[in-house]
């Protein structure tokens, strides 16, 4: 049972921090140019183009690092374009970094000055793994604690035993 309630004061430690302290960053960036996301470096290495089983691609590649410059991972979202329906979807990148999750978005092409530049939003949920840690706690205190034999539901009872010398009661 205590387990369960350590599970559960995770999913609320989780909760808190991942609503009180999310960080959004969005701007244009054309290819080498760069954001900052809190403790995050983001910056746009390359966009390619090329053809997927039923829609058309731009496929962004986007170094995150850290504040001391260690990559932290190679984030690559896309923008699709399915030509039957005419719409347009984005596939987002996750970057698993700790306990913090940063997800990347690649957004519509715009004509710069220096050339072509994509809006890149960035969005960083920190301990957000708390929020999914903190269930799966709870889910495994509640089956240890329906182990425990004393606590089974539905357990049949055993009559006491009657004291010395007296009868059973009929």
């Amino acid at each position: 049972m205590s387990l369960a309630h350590a599970g559960l004061g995770l999913f609320v430690m989780g909760a808190a921090f991942q609503s009180g302290w999310k960080l959004e960053a969005d701007r244009v960036l054309g290819q080498g140019q760069s954001l900052n996301l809190g403790g995050y470096h983001l910056r746009l290495d390359k966009v390619s183009y090329g053809p997927g089983p039923n829609y058309d691609a731009e496929r962004a590649s986007i170094a995150v690092t850290d504040t001391s410059g260690a990559l932290v991972c190679q984030a690559s979202p896309e923008r699709r374009t399915y030509a039957v329906g005419g719409e347009t979807t984005s596939k987002v990148a996750l970057c698993p970094h700790g306990l913090d999750d940063i997800y990347v978005v690649v957004g519509e092409r715009r004509a710069g000055s220096q050339g072509s530049a994509w809006l890149v939003r960035s969005y960083l949920n920190p301990w957000i793994h708390l929020v999914f840690f903190g269930p799966i706690l709870m889910a495994f205190g509640g089956a240890l604690s329906l182990s425990d034999r004393r606590l089974r539901i539905a357990l049949a009872r055993r009559a006491p035993a009657p004291l010395a010398g007296m009868a059973p009661a009929e």
